[in-house]
C-alpha cells in the first residue's frame, strides 16, 4: 500500500495534537506515512494532485479543510475527522456544493471521536450512517512533570468561552475567601488569555491561580487533581492528558455516557457546577492522600485499558483499510 497522507492543520488545540501525534506514532509502526503540515500553497490541494492511498485530514474546521483542499475533487477515499461540531457561516460555494451533489461526495467519511459528535452529525446534519465512522482519540504519550510541592487543581484547557474557566476562577475565590491554600492552575493556551489575566488581577487571585502555557503538546504539568468541564465542541482530549499526567479528575455526570467512569471509585461526578460541593470534593481529596492516590490509580488503569494508543492502533488502521473495526466499549454507545 502507498503511504497514507495526513493533512494536518494548524487549528488544532494543544491537547489534540498530543492525542493525534501519540496516534501517528502508533500508526507509524503499522502502515508508511505521509505527514503534510497543511499551509497556504496547499489551497486546492486536489486540484493539483491526486492520492494513490486513502487520505486523513485533521482540523477542528472540517468542512473548511475540506473546501480549503478541494477534497470533493479527490478520487481516493478520504477520512476526515471531526474534532468540533462547530458553527460557523457556510461558504456560498458550500451552499451551491451541497444543494447541488448533497451533504458530502460518496468518497469522504467523516471520523468522530465522540458519541455526542456522531449522534449529531448523524441526525442533525443529515450524514448517511455509511459516511460516519467512530473511533475515540488515543490517550497522549507525553512527558509529564511536577513544578513545587503544593497541592494543585486545575484544568487542561484551551482559553475560548466553551470552557467556562470563569467558573474554576469561582472556586479560587472561594478557596480564598475560606482560607483554603490551594493553588490552582490553567494549563493552555487561547483567545481569552489576556481577559483571564485581567480578571484574576481584578478578583486579587494572583497569589491563588496560574495560567501556563504548554511548551509544546509534547510537556505538560501535572496536577494533583484536575477538574473537566465537558462543552458541546468537546472531544475528550483534555480529559485524556489527566490520564497521561495520571492527575485524579472530578468531572461532569454526563461524562459518565462517554466513559462509563464510577462516581467514588475512579473519579468524583457532579451533577451541576455549584461552587461548594465541588469545592469539598476537592477538599477531600486533599485531606485524604490515600484517596487521591486510589481515585487516580483506578482512573489511570481503566482509561488506559480502553484508550491506550497501542490498543487503538489496529482498529484505525482497518479503518484506513476499509476493513472491519469494532470497539464495543464505544460504537455501541453510538449506534
Amino acid at each position: 500500500m502507498k503511504p497514507l497522507k495526513v493533512f494536518i492543520f494548524s487549528d488544532l488545540y494543544p491537547s489534540e495534537r498530543a492525542s493525534i501525534q501519540s496516534r501517528l506514532n502508533e500508526l507509524q509502526k503499522l502502515i508508511a506515512l505521509e505527514i503534510i503540515s497543511v499551509e497556504s500553497h496547499h489551497r486546492n490541494y486536489f486540484r493539483k494532485a491526486q492520492l494513490e492511498a486513502p487520505g486523513w485530514i485533521i482540523s477542528r474546521d472540517w468542512r473548511g479543510a475540506l473546501h480549503f483542499l478541494s477534497g470533493a475533487e479527490s478520487k481516493e477515499r478520504l477520512i476526515v475527522s471531526v474534532l468540533a461540531c462547530l458553527n460557523r457561516k457556510v461558504s456560498v460555494w458550500e451552499t451551491w456544493f451541497q444543494s447541488i451533489k448533497g451533504p458530502l461526495p460518496p468518497q469522504i467519511r467523516l471520523l468522530t471521536h465522540t458519541t455526542l459528535s456522531h449522534k449529531f452529525l448523524r441526525e442533525l446534519e443529515g450524514v448517511p450512517e455509511v459516511q460516519l465512522d467512530f473511533l475515540p482519540l488515543p490517550i497522549p504519550q507525553i512527558s509529564a512533570f511536577s513544578s513545587g510541592s503544593h497541592f494543585t487543581v486545575g484544568s487542561f484547557c484551551s482559553f475560548v468561552p466553551e470552557s467556562n474557566l470563569h467558573f474554576t476562577l469561582t472556586l479560587a475565590h472561594y478557596f480564598k475567601k475560606e482560607g483554603h491554600p490551594i493553588q490552582m492552575k490553567l494549563i493552555g493556551q487561547g483567545p481569552l488569555r489576556n481577559h483571564l489575566m485581567k480578571l484574576i488581577e481584578e478578583l486579587e487571585l494572583k497569589e491563588q491561580v496560574s495560567l501556563i502555557a504548554p511548551k509544546d503538546f509534547r510537556s505538560w504539568e501535572k496536577l494533583d487533581v484536575a477538574l473537566f468541564f465537558p462543552t458541546r465542541v468537546e472531544n475528550f482530549s483534555s480529559l485524556l492528558l489527566a490520564v497521561a499526567t495520571e492527575s485524579a479528575p472530578i468531572c461532569a455526570a454526563q461524562t459518565v455516557k462517554e466513559f462509563s467512569l464510577t462516581d467514588g471509585v475512579n473519579t468524583f461526578l457532579f451533577e451541576s457546577e455549584e461552587t461548594k460541593p465541588i469545592a469539598e470534593m476537592i477538599l477531600r481529596l486533599k485531606e485524604n492522600p490515600v484517596l487521591l492516590s486510589e481515585i487516580r490509580k483506578r482512573f489511570t488503569q481503566k482509561m488506559q485499558k480502553e484508550l491506550s494508543p497501542s490498543s487503538l492502533a489496529v482498529q484505525y488502521l482497518n479503518l484506513f483499510l476499509d476493513k472491519p473495526y469494532f470497539n464495543q466499549n464505544f460504537v455501541r454507545c453510538a449506534l
